[in-house]
């Protein structure tokens, strides 16, 4: 096995970026839904497995990483423990922001990903992920000669990510690795250099590994937030008290379980697709802002039943879209003049007016919320949140609810079932960890939509610790109902 040296890099002086806008605090999404729901977890290895048809050198690699911390924040943090409440930890930017990549020749790559799990991170001083690109094979045609032609040749490399606990769970792996693969295909059409592809890994990745600490003892702190500290919202939420009444047996019940992440998918024929996507026309909607606000509707109806008269409730959620599906092409492009592949956060609260679903006035008002939707979240994303230029500003993560009930993605690769994702032959694993910092602040509800051969797909992600999944099944029922329902007028 030969190693290069760690290197180490700083984005602070971007020449190409445009002058930075005034900072905001990190979403909830953004800072504390990245984590592994299975608390306990120390190390999670995300694994690509890739071929080329002209070697990735680091220069690509840099590229590509660099693109991925200017919009994944989570990989801009460290951890800082707090002086004064040795039981809080914050997240803090790095500063310069470091990358720990590796460029590795090895014919034993499995070897490597055991040795991932036995080593841990400098939580303080950061990075709290590393990247290790392993050169697994190169061939250049049967004659071995480099004048085959480049369609010939045939360079495999497995590339490994791992994560501390604390920003990685499944769905943003698969969502970070889209992206990284994405950029890196970018990084290389800038040179003229054929496609990149990526394949599956068998068998299961989770089988060749082991649990290297799994005798260790396990300490795990609760936080808790001290009354009238910033860890409380500033407000009071009417719509997460009274999701609390309706269902607080419910939530008794699945209380200290730690019960993993769940998804449930519902689709729409090509017919009822074709219907949602004319009626976004007509009212000047994009898809997702009719998905958006079928899910608020939704979740009104959970919190009030069937009570028959209407209802005005505020609701906070966090947005994150796909750029490429969601804005003109004319602003799409990245510094490098791609088209940019990656995500953009939008954080919105509105008040709905939600009358009884059998009523006219519900569909009607439906597609006004979709077309304020999709307006305010063009708005946000044009001015921008260049996403290396926020700060976590007055915001720790604790062990509670967040007053961000809901969160929506239309990348489709964030979902467990697309075949986005299983496509680009991600497999996932974690190692069982020998200290827990335990962040707990994730939405009810987090939903995301793609289409697919003219086919709706809408997924209801959640967690056993505060969800049945009968309520889950209930208000995925009315998304699909709402969308189907008020398509028909």
């Amino acid at each position: 096995m030969k190693s290069q040296n760690q290197e180490t890099n700083s984005f602070n002086n971007d020449p190409l970026s445009p002058s930075p806008p005034l900072s905001r605090a990190l979403g909830n999404l953004e800072l504390s839904y990245h984590r592994n729901f299975l608390a306990g977890m120390d190390v999670a290895c995300a694994v690509l497995h890739i071929s080329a048809c002209e070697p990735l050198t680091d220069d690509h690699m840099r590229t590509a990483m660099f693109c991925i911390a200017r919009r994944h924040p989570l990989f801009r943090m460290r951890i800082v423990q707090d002086q004064i409440n040795p039981s809080m930890y914050n997240f803090l930017e790095m500063k310069p922001i470091l990358i720990d990549f590796r460029h590795e020749n090895c014919t034993n790559w499995r070897y490597l990903m055991s040795e991932e799990g036995s080593l841990s991170f400098d939580v303080e001083n950061g990075p709290l992920w590393r990247c290790r690109l392993i050169s697994v094979k190169e061939t250049c045609g049967k004659t071995g000669t480099p004048t085959v032609a480049k369609s010939q040749r045939n360079c495999q490399y497995i590339f490994i990510l791992s994560a501390h606990h604390a920003i990685s769970d499944t769905a943003y792996f698969k969502w970070f690795m889209s992206d990284f693969l994405q950029y890196l295909r970018s990084a290389q059409r800038l040179e003229g250099i054929g496609p990149i592809y990526s394949h599956p890994l068998y068998p299961p990745i989770e089988s060749l590994l082991r649990a290297v600490v799994e005798n260790l003892p396990k300490e795990k702190t609760s936080i808790k937030p001290n009354p009238g500290s910033a860890l409380e919202p500033e407000r009071n939420d009417t719509v997460l008290k009274k999701y609390n009444v309706q269902f607080t047996n419910e939530i008794l019940s699945l209380s200290g379980k730690r019960l993993k992440s769940l998804m449930q998918t519902f689709k729409l024929n090509s017919v009822e697709t074709g219907r949602v996507i004319e009626m976004c026309k007509q009212n000047e909607a994009k898809l997702s802002g009719a998905v958006i606000a079928a899910m608020s509707y939704a979740f009104v109806r959970l919190v009030f039943g069937n009570e028959n008269r209407a209802r005005n409730l505020d609701i906070c959620m966090e947005i994150l879209v796909d750029l490429r599906r969601f804005l003109p092409p004319n602003i799409q492009e990245d510094l490098n003049g791609c088209p940019y592949p990656g995500v953009g956060s939008s954080h919105t609260e509105q008040r709905f007016s939600v009358y009884p679903s059998e009523d006219v006035a519900q569909s009607t008002n439906m597609w006004k919320a979709a077309r304020r939707y999709t307006r305010e979240i063009q708005e946000n994303l044009r001015n921008g949140y260049y996403l290396r230029n926020i700060v976590p500003k007055h915001h720790v993560p604790v062990k509670g609810k967040s007053h961000i009930v809901m969160c929506f993605s239309n990348n489709g690769s964030f979902s467990n079932a697309t075949s986005l994702a299983q496509s680009d032959g991600i497999q996932i694993c974690d190692y069982l960890s020998s200290s827990t910092i335990v962040i707990d602040d994730s939405p009810i509800f987090f939903v995301t939509c793609h289409t697919q051969h003219g086919q709706l797909y809408v997924s209801v992600i959640y967690t056993q610790n505060y969800t049945s999944d009968e309520t889950a099944v209930t208000f995925m029922g009315y998304i699909q109902s709402l969308l189907t329902n008020s398509s028909k007028l």
